[in-house]
Order: structure tokens, then sequence, then C-alpha cells
């Protein structure tokens, strides 16, 4: 391997001896003598064999860091990169106190002592991310591997205490799967999501609304006649509460939830519908309930004109919880324990998002995102006390304006609004400014 310098530097001595001659013939300066010119010559040749060599010598890819390396035991050529970003962000809370990510379902409720402390100062770079994958062509088709992890793992806020000196966080898997062919096998976004339809925001929890899971699966994907068709079978997570708000921890997971999705791509972007079966059981040991959950869901990205594009995510379900972001542990609510009345009852929600992203020149980029979760409580299966204080709506603003410094560096500016209500009517909400700072390799 050599690198660009390197041919710079030997293409250069080249030059300079033919400038060398050249300039002693115009300059009238007496001509290096025979041997002096054998010497030059034999020095030229030495430099184009080695620069030949050079060439000759297995690169590695600039852009992508691909790293090549033959398999004679599967006939392909398997290929290995590292790819990833760093990440540093400011925040500033205007008002009350939301982590280092928006915490939406946890907002200070005005009036409270939380809410009324205003003005907190955070930097941190959490949200930075590696990833290595593999690639190869096999018989069966190509087979492809691909692991990620980033530095989000204790939650919202950065473990306890750990400002104080070091800053030290938890590194945390976000996938780990393999494909070949059409099949997937391990962690990856769920089949329910669709990841290019997200909008386009500086914080991390991103808007409201939006499916957002990750999980072991099973999938498989099928091309046909235009459109492209994936079904899988997913980690299946019992999350509903019982009459007092707390989360059942006698969750039967008897089987996995089953997904299956429809995808419409064209050059002006593409439209995805998706769908989800869960099955909810639960089981105290001497009764059980079981009952189904369900979600819909329909997204997509399109280009508008020129740069500009809109994305969009609309989902309902009953049952559905954690399928949407904010809405998890509110899939079902189960009465009573230990005794023939044992049932399970799910609950709707809703939710979604829309953005839009203009291209101010070839390289300033703003996004206009705004989210929305409805949950559809049964109020009459919890007590009153519980039930007031479940949330009842979620919505999310952000706008941003976003400069592409160099094409591997962004530099970020955004405003972004949140507010919640509860099913008794009380109300929070916080204002936040963010600037990032963001390199990708």
């Amino acid at each position: 391997m050599f690198c660009k310098t390197e041919k710079i530097y030997i293409k250069s001595v080249l030059f300079f001896l033919c400038f060398y001659l050249s300039s002693a013939v115009f300059a009238n300066e007496p001509i290096p003598t025979q041997k002096t010119v054998e010497y030059l010559i034999k020095m030229n040749k030495k430099l184009e064999q080695r620069l030949l060599k050079l060439e000759q010598t297995t690169e590695i890819h600039k852009k992508s860091s691909v790293i090549k390396v033959s398999e004679p035991d599967t006939g392909g050529e398997l290929s290995m990169a590292f790819h990833g970003y760093m990440k540093a962000d400011l925040i500033y809370d205007i008002g009350a106190k939301s982590g280092d990510r928006v915490n939406y379902g946890a907002i200070p409720l005005n009036g409270t002592t939380a809410d009324d402390i205003d003005g907190h100062y955070r930097m941190h770079a959490r949200e930075s991310r590696i990833n290595f994958q593999t690639k190869m062509n096999t018989k069966y088709g190509q087979f492809k591997t691909f692991i990620e992890g980033d530095f989000y793992g204790g939650g919202t806020s950065s473990p306890a205490g750990s400002e104080v000196i070091s800053n030290s966080v938890n590194f945390r898997l976000r996938h780990a799967y393999a494909v070949l062919g059409p099949w997937l096998f391990g962690q990856a976004w769920s089949n329910y999501v669709d990841v290019a339809s997200y909008p386009e925001n500086l914080d991390f929890s991103n808007d409201t609304g939006q499916v957002l899971l990750r999980q072991a699966q099973l999938r498989y994907t099928m091309p046909y006649k235009g459109f492209i068709y994936s079904f899988s079978l997913e980690n299946p997570e019992a999350d509903f509460i019982d009459t007092t708000g707390g989360k059942r921890t006698d969750g039967q997971d008897s089987m996995p939830d089953i997904t299956a999705r429809i995808l419409y791509k064209r050059t002006w972007g593409h439209v995805s519908l998706q769908s989800v079966y869960r099955n909810l059981t639960v089981n105290d040991g001497t009764f059980k309930d079981s009952t189904n959950g369900f979600g819909l869901g329909i997204s997509g990205k399109i280009k508008i004109f020129n740069r500009d594009q809109l994305r969009f995510h609309l989902t309902a379900g009953d049952g559905i919880g954690r399928y949407i972001q904010e809405a998890a542990n509110t899939a079902a609510v189960v009465s009573e324990m230990g005794t023939n009345n044992l049932s399970i009852d799910t609950q709707k929600a809703w939710g979604g998002y829309i953005g839009y992203q203009h291209w101010l020149t070839e390289n300033v980029r703003s996004n206009f995102n705004l989210g929305y979760l409805n949950v559809d409580w049964n109020e009459p299966l919890l007590v009153q006390s519980v039930s007031d204080i479940q949330n009842k709506y979620i919505k999310s603003y952000h706008a941003n304006i976003i400069w592409r410094l160099l094409p591997q560096v962004d530099l970020g500016i955004e405003i972004s609004k949140a507010e919640r209500e509860q099913v008794n009517g009380a109300k929070g909400d916080i204002n936040r400014l963010q600037m990032s700072a963001k390199y990708k390799f």
C-alpha cells in the first residue's frame, strides 16, 4: 500500500530531473557530462519501476476504509469496513431540564419544582457510534454482517457521578446481525420501522410518535413486480401495566411478534406499508389470560422539488404499545391477580410525524418537523389516581439549520419545543436550544 503523497513525491523528482536538463540547454549553461546523464537516466528508470510496483500493491479504499481479503475456501472476496461518526452536542434547556436527549414521557409538569428551575447547560458526545461490517459473495448469495454500538447505555442521562471527573458513559449494542441472500438473522431495526422516513433532528430522541425499535429477529425479504415484501418473526416483550400503574412482571411471551411490510421505491422516493401482530399473555402462576394486539403504519420519503423532501409516518393500533416510541408499557391493562377474574384488556394508541427538509444552498439545509402521540386510555380499568397521571398526548416541534462544512462534517443549530398532557389535564412543556458538530467516517 502507498499513499498519494508518495506518488506525488516520485513524480516531482522525475519532473525536476527533466526540468534540470532542459534548463541547462535554454540557459546556455554547460550540459552535464555523459556520465552524469547516464546516471540520471538510470535513476529515472529506477523511480519509474518503483512507481509501477507501488501502484500494483493492494490498496485500502480511501473513502469507505474497505479492506479486501481473498477467501479461497468460499471462492469469494471478503470486504471489511469500519464506519460511524463522532458527534458533540451543546444543549441549553431554556426552562425545565430534560436530559441528554429529550425525555418526552417525563417532561416536568407546570408548577412543579423541576419546572420552576430555569436554565440548564450540558455538553456531551454520547451519540457517537462505531460499526464494523463485512461483505462476501457466496453460492447462496451475498453474505453480510453488521455490528454497531454507541454510548447511550444507561438511558436519557449519564451515569450518576460520571461528570465529576471522567464523564464516563456506557457502551451499548445497537445492531448485530448477518444477512445471507434474502435472510436476515440477529438484532436489527424492526421490520415495522422505516428508518429512511425519519425526520432529521439534532436531538437524539427525534420526534415523538415515531416507531423506534431494535430487536432480534428472523426476516425474509423478497422483491416482486416493483415492490419489496418482507416478513419477520421478532422478539416479543410484554409491556402492560396493572390497575395501580405498575408494569406487570408476570407477562408470558408465548410466541414471537409477527410483522409484514410492503415497500414501493422509485426515483421520487418511497412509500411503505407495515403491520405487526402481537400475542399478549399474563400468567400469575394460578390463572392466565391472553389477547391479541396489532398495529398498522404507513410512512415514506418523497422528493418535492430539487432536493427538498417530505418525510412522514402515521401508525395506529390496539395493543400496539412499545411499537410507538413513547407508548411503551401502554399495550394493555391487567386486572386482578390470583383469581379467576384475571383479565387483560388492550389499549388503543396512535401517533406519527411529518417533516420537511429544504436545501437553502448546495451545502446548507433546514428541517421543520413535528410529532404527535395519543393514547386512548380505558380509564375505568385503572384506579382513578393512576388514570389521572397517565400521559394522554405528547407533541414535539423541531426547527434546525445544518451546514455541511466538509463532505463528512456537519455543523447544526436547532430549537425545539415539546409538551405533554395527562388524563387529568395537567400539562408540562420544555424549550431547548441545541448545537451539534458531527464527523462521519
